[in-house]
């Protein structure tokens, strides 16, 4: 995107690749079931490089995402 560019949500997978494809690692702290982080750690594992996940309450939405991540 230029400069300037006004953010939307269709960007975010773009600039989610580039994070992926620029890091040997990826952590995810905390992801609801439909997040960018999610999103960034499923094309991480596309790109061949490592994902660890922290593991949530199940009682909590926050860590829906990566506790169904990790099973």
């Amino acid at each position: 995107m230029s400069v300037g560019t006004v953010t939307q949500a269709h960007h975010f997978p773009s600039r989610d690749r580039i994070i992926s494809g620029a890091t040997r690692t990826i952590v995810i702290i905390e992801a609801v079931k439909r997040s960018g982080s999610l999103i960034t750690a499923r094309m991480a594992i596309e790109q061949n490089r490592e994902v660890f996940v922290v593991p949530g309450s199940p009682l909590d939405p926050r860590a829906k995402g990566t506790n169904e991540l990790i099973r």
